[in-house]
């Protein structure tokens, strides 16, 4: 069945749903959040993400895929996923 999860990015590695389209970066209640479009049926696999400060140093381009950006008061956050 299609819908949409709720994934708190508590750990670097996320088991989703096989084909897992993600629609947005957030916060909700002081924790960060992805939401994506899945196949609640769908066999799962881990996939690898990683927060990164406005500044801070990214991984290499062919290492990582850009997902969103939210803001956290006077913080910026950029959400990439690592391939």
């Amino acid at each position: 069945m299609r819908t949409i999860f709720k994934y708190p990015l508590t750990a670097v590695e996320v088991p989703m749903p096989v084909g897992a389209e993600v629609c947005t970066f957030q916060w909700q209640n002081g924790v960060p959040c992805l939401w994506a479009i899945v196949d609640s049926e769908a066999t799962k696999e881990v996939r690898k993400f990683a927060i990164f400060g406005t500044g801070y140093a990214l991984p290499k381009e062919d290492a990582c895929c850009y997902v969103g950006t939210t803001q956290d008061g006077p913080y910026v956050w950029h959400l990439f996923e690592l391939l």
